[in-house]
């Protein structure tokens, strides 16, 4: 068994992506989509404001609005793509987010500190979420059974409300509990690029705190790394194959 995270950087290609997946229904699917709630949101006339933490991470800041549009888009619209793509290709396959049957549970945080103008700033924290629980039973049930779940990253929150989680964070997650060998991360990128543009084969995790890598990509790393999840790919999900003729960097976990 193994998890395919798709990045909403790839979802142009997601016909071919689905139809070059390896033919093995013991997968998982997990997919985000940021890149497409913003283009719906600013058509819909909801500008999108992102917020900077002390870290240096800058991330969206899910207000209601943007929550609203969030779950239309990643449970709704990526989601039912997928699926239907699946479909086509005669593969078994179920569209999910976190809210059905409290697959995904989460805890919404109340309060955020950013910065701003070069000062930090307590704000509300809106409707991002960190992933509390995730029926692993559930959905280990549905993989046994021959069906593709196809997992969108919206959680259920401790108050019933929707919540943004992070997708990596959530392929990563799932793929530790439930105990895959291998996890697929499908990127707009020829894998992890080094300084000078370059694409780096393979990564040991030992390796990974010290790299001179781009902050996004080095944070995937950290996931991965964190979750202990023996090997992992990073492909360009943007290829006319992206599994069966792969372009990316493998990270091998040798317990650091």
């Amino acid at each position: 068994m193994y998890v395919v995270k798709i990045g909403g950087s790839v979802y142009e290609n997601i016909e071919k992506i689905v139809s070059d997946l390896p033919k093995n229904n013991r997968l998982i699917i997990v997919h985000g989509g940021a890149k497409i709630v913003t283009d719906i949101a600013e058509r819909l006339g909801i500008k999108q404001k992102f917020v900077v933490s002390p870290s240096g991470i800058k991330s969206r800041y899910t207000d209601w609005k943007t929550m609203e549009i969030f779950q239309m888009v990643i449970a709704g619209k990526i989601n039912k793509d997928i699926v239907r793509f699946l479909v086509k290709n005669g593969r078994k396959a179920i569209g999910l987010c976190g809210i059905d049957n409290s697959l995904i549970t989460g805890i919404r945080k109340k309060k955020l500190i950013i910065v701003e103008n070069n000062r930090k700033k307590l704000i509300e924290g809106g409707y991002t979420g960190k992933i509390k629980n995730i029926d692993i039973d559930f959905l280990r049930l549905l993989v046994n059974q021959g069906i593709i779940p196809v997992i969108g990253s919206v959680a259920l929150s401790e108050e019933y409300e929707p919540l943004n989680i992070n997708a990596d964070t959530l392929a990563s997650f799932i793929a530790s509990k439930i105990g895959c060998e291998e996890i697929i991360f499908l990127t707009d990128v020829d894998g992890v690029l080094d300084k000078d543009r370059k694409m780096i084969p393979v990564i040991h995790t030992s390796e990974i705190q010290n790299m001179n890598i781009g902050f996004g990509m080095k944070r995937k790393l950290l996931e991965i790394s964190r979750f202990r999840i023996p090997k992992a790919y990073i492909y360009n999900g943007l290829r006319p194959r992206p599994f069966s003729d792969p372009v990316g960097t493998v990270i091998i976990y040798d317990g650091n």
